[in-house]
């Protein structure tokens, strides 16, 4: 991706997942029922049209794209070279996923456990999660099969978009495997088969995943296209804010959220967003309001801060209940609501940075781990091979 396309793509994974945890610290801790009967500030109405409208699940479909656009198409581009891939490639997705995962999950899981505890009896971790502290949905979530065919383990219900993700990874190079120019005819008709059966034994569960996989081949799309649909940078962003806009906020909540309409909305926004992408990546100059140098240094802990963030924001309300009073999470919505909530937007920003140290930054140095120590690593050249190999490359 050139310079324009991925600025962009920073600037839109930080705001979008600080957005996420806004939108469940609003559900949490800011209580608008009265939004429509009440007279409120325009400050009010600004916070209500952004944590209320589905901007949010948005943005998981815009990360859809970008991933996309980032792997798939990369592994296209690949695809088409006489050297093999796929070992790599699925070592490299599965370190990405899981050097976050793993420790999150757990992490999350032990602050659940401690959170029941010591809020026991104030219903903020029963009855709401009572049904979701079992260990086969642990092992699924280990498994990457949250949101898919079981709930995600505790009260870390985002995780179900990383299972998606996963599963992608996986299914895509297997079903275009017969565009490889490394593997045999045997091996493409056993990949293609293996991507056929795994997709819809994922897609039979009735979830996102089959629907989800739509926006994430509009991202390949974008990567291996030869022009874009629209020149203008500016058409293309009017192009995909004001339908998402309009769409928000003419449809209402419920519907929205159903499918056919909730497939209608989220393929538009998918549509709209591959454009302006596409656009972006032939353009000499990214946007002005993403040239700035903070989007880099926030996007690189996004992860950390979606995949943490609501274990968090659950033991905050249990905070709530103890120190100011019972129940105080519901009340209709005061200075201190949206102060606590932008406390805990803060404090999961913090947390997730410190955590983002250990796991993200850490991402290729246990990439090289993985290739090394896992069975069919590359032997290193003989000596005789590693100088003619040097002598040719001169």
């Amino acid at each position: 991706m050139n310079r324009a396309a991925s600025q962009f793509i920073d600037a839109v994974r930080w705001m979008a997942a600080a957005l996420v945890v806004l939108h469940h610290a609003t559900n949490i801790f800011v209580n608008l029922s009265d939004i429509m009967k009440a007279s409120h500030g325009p400050l009010v109405y600004a916070w209500w049209f952004v944590t209320a409208f589905g901007f949010a699940h948005a943005g998981l479909v815009m990360f859809f794209v970008f991933s996309g656009a980032l792997v798939g198409g990369a592994l296209i581009e690949r695809m088409k070279e006489p050297k093999p891939f796929f070992r790599k490639y699925l070592i490299d997705r599965t370190v990405r996923i899981y050097i976050v995962l793993v420790p999150v999950l757990f992490l999350g899981a032990g602050l659940d456990i401690f959170g029941r505890h010591i809020f026991a009896g104030h219903a903020v971790y029963d009855p709401l999660f009572s049904d979701k502290f079992q260990l086969h949905l642990l092992l699924a979530t280990l498994a990457s099969l949250q949101g898919i065919w079981f709930s995600a383990f505790g009260t870390n219900d985002p995780l179900w978009s990383l299972a998606m993700e996963y599963w992608y990874y996986v299914c895509f190079p297997l079903l275009f495997l017969p565009l490889s120019a490394w593997h045999g005819r045997g091996m493409k008709i056993f990949g293609f088969s293996a991507g056929v059966a795994i997709f819809v034994a994922l897609g039979l569960s009735g979830s996102y995943f089959a629907f989800g996989f739509l926006p994430w081949l509009l991202g390949v799309a974008v990567r291996l296209a030869k022009a874009p649909l629209v020149r203008s940078k500016y058409l293309a962003l009017t192009i995909w804010i004001v339908p998402m806009t309009i769409m928000r906020l003419a449809v209402p909540f419920p519907a929205i959220d159903q499918f056919p309409m909730k497939a209608m909305v989220d393929g538009i926004n998918a549509l709209t967003t591959a454009n302006l992408l596409l656009t972006l990546r032939f353009s000499d100059r990214p946007f002005r309001f993403c040239d700035l140098s903070i989007h880099k240094p926030m996007a690189d802990f996004s992860y950390s801060l979606y995949t943490l963030h609501l274990p968090v924001l659950v033991f905050v309300w249990g905070l709530t209940d103890v120190f100011i009073r019972p129940g105080w999470h519901a009340e209709l919505a005061t200075p201190a609501h949206y102060a606590v909530a932008i406390g805990a937007l803060l404090l999961v920003e913090i947390l997730a940075y410190g955590i983002s140290l250990l796991t993200e930054r850490r991402t290729d140095v246990v990439r090289k781990w993985a290739n090394a120590l896992l069975p069919g690593a590359p032997k290193p050249a003989s000596g005789a091979a590693a100088t003619a190999r040097a002598h040719s490359t001169q």
